[in-house]
């Protein structure tokens, strides 16, 4: 109990033994004082007695954990901190003692859980993604989708997820409708996440024979980190690379910068130039003040030092895996006469090349030389080029040099004095309107996104000597 009070350092998953059984004795929990879930309404929802933190439907009264000797139940952030401590080695305290390792039961009873755990999350994550996805029988549209919901229908996406809720669900409805739960309801509330499944589209595994992706690779990225392996045939843990946000990731929750980083390194022009527009969208928002209501589950805020230490890791990283000097961006400017000139636009011919940042320039080629093609055949090409930008455009962030490749969320293929001209059109016409302008959206530095994340991913795995 003493151990379990004193505070746990931030680099140590504070789901230990002793820490649970503080806090189930603090807060007990009976059947005998528990109403019927299926009498329970949303505004009943209790709170985690481990977090304090309330209790979802899907939680509560759809997927209560199955333990087979007491009603024991509490939210899925716990239960994940659970699996990832049972997943780690013996633990090290404050004072340096090893601590006993963590195994995954039912922190009341002690009693080992009658079927995977995660399998349980994987049920409450489908009925919690079908009821905000779906809206009188019928899908949302992507845009209308948070990048969590995204990021989680690209998974359910998968031919070997959908087996597994499949499967999972068949478990769990036999071992919870013999006393706890009601047959008719858990067969009920399995219609709502089975209707998700009905419309999406399925999507071949990136580990089966073709290897090849499903018809609707091009609207995500073609990697998934459910389906992502490692040489030692294990599943990769997702790769988050926060280098890519521009100094936004405080303002952005764990699977929104998964999702991002997926877009970004897909090789895909079209998912890069959403990205791109998507960061813009946490930039606005950031700006109006909305970011407070950003739900972080099981992101403790970090301190002063740990904050320092997250900028010089990222700082570092850039060293050891340099960005190009343009990365994509969206803008909206606002449109101008030709008497304001408020942005200047020129034809180039570009041989492909990536430009390194100014204090890399000795070790980019270094790095990258020998991996980074120009991908496409014919070079130079002409792109149109930001030549310069003042007034209300200038402190937008565009720079000299880069690329316009998408005007209004479309490619551009005109030169740039087509580009000037439709600006004008626009400011006669309709003078308040914005025009969204998409730069260093192109295949080439798509490629180059792609290569470099897939050097920074060996780059931590471990030799293959300690592999075997």
């Amino acid at each position: 109990y003493f151990r379990s009070s004193r505070s746990v350092p931030t680099n140590q998953t504070p789901f230990s033994s002793l820490t649970i059984l503080h806090y189930t004795m603090s807060k007990p929990t009976t059947s005998a004082t528990t109403t019927p879930k299926s009498q329970m309404s949303s505004e009943e929802l209790e709170d985690c007695p481990i977090c304090l933190e309330t209790l979802t439907v899907s939680e509560q009264i759809v997927y209560p954990l199955p333990c087979q000797h007491c009603d024991f139940n509490y939210c899925s952030k716990c239960v994940l901190g659970f699996c990832t401590a049972a997943e780690d080695d013996f633990q090290v305290a404050s004072d340096g003692s090893r601590q006993v390792k963590v195994s995954v039961a039912c922190p009341q009873c002690r009693f080992k859980y009658p079927m995977d755990i995660q399998d349980v999350l994987l049920l409450r994550q489908a009925h919690t993604l079908g009821c905000g996805m779906i809206r009188n029988g019928e899908m949302l549209a992507d845009s209308d989708l948070t990048a969590s919901q995204l990021s989680w229908k690209r998974d359910f996406m998968a031919r070997s997820t959908r087996d597994k809720v499949n499967d999972a669900y068949a478990l769990y409805a036999h071992l919870m409708t013999k006393e706890r739960l009601e047959e008719d309801l858990v067969k009920k509330e399995a219609e709502v996440w089975k209707l998700l499944l009905e419309k999406l589209p399925m999507e071949a595994d990136e580990d089966g024979e073709d290897g090849e992706p499903g018809s609707n690779a091009g609207l995500s990225p073609s990697s998934s980190k459910s389906k992502s392996r490692s040489p030692n045939g294990k599943a990769r843990k997702p790769v988050i690379d926060e280098t890519l946000f521009h100094g936004l990731e405080e303002f952005m929750n764990r699977d929104e910068k998964i999702f991002l980083t997926e877009l970004f390194t897909s090789g895909q022009v079209r998912c890069l130039a959403q990205a791109a527009m998507i960061l813009h969208g946490v930039l606005r928002m950031s700006m109006s003040g909305k970011h407070a209501a950003i739900s972080k589950q099981n992101e403790p805020p970090m301190s002063k030092y740990e904050s320092q230490k997250h900028v010089d890791f990222i700082a570092k990283t850039k060293l050891s895996f340099p960005l190009s000097n343009h990365m994509p961006g969206y803008f909206l400017i606002p449109s101008y006469s030709s008497k304001s000139g408020w942005m200047t636009l020129s034809d180039q011919k570009w041989d492909g090349s990536i430009t390194p940042p100014p204090a890399s320039k000795r070790s980019f080629n270094h790095i990258y030389g020998q991996y980074y093609k120009p991908p496409q055949e014919v070079y130079p090409q002409k792109v149109v080029t930001v030549q310069g930008v003042r007034g209300p455009i200038g402190r937008l962030g565009l720079r000299r040099g880069d690329v316009i490749t998408h005007v209004n969320d479309a490619a551009w293929t005109g030169t740039a004095q087509d580009l000037q001209e439709y600006i004008y059109e626009c400011n006669a016409q309709h003078p308040q309107d914005e025009i969204s302008l998409t730069v260093n959206c192109n295949v080439e530095i798509a490629t180059f996104l792609k290569i470099r994340h897939e050097m920074m991913r060996r780059s931590q795995e471990p030799p293959a000597s300690n592999r075997a």
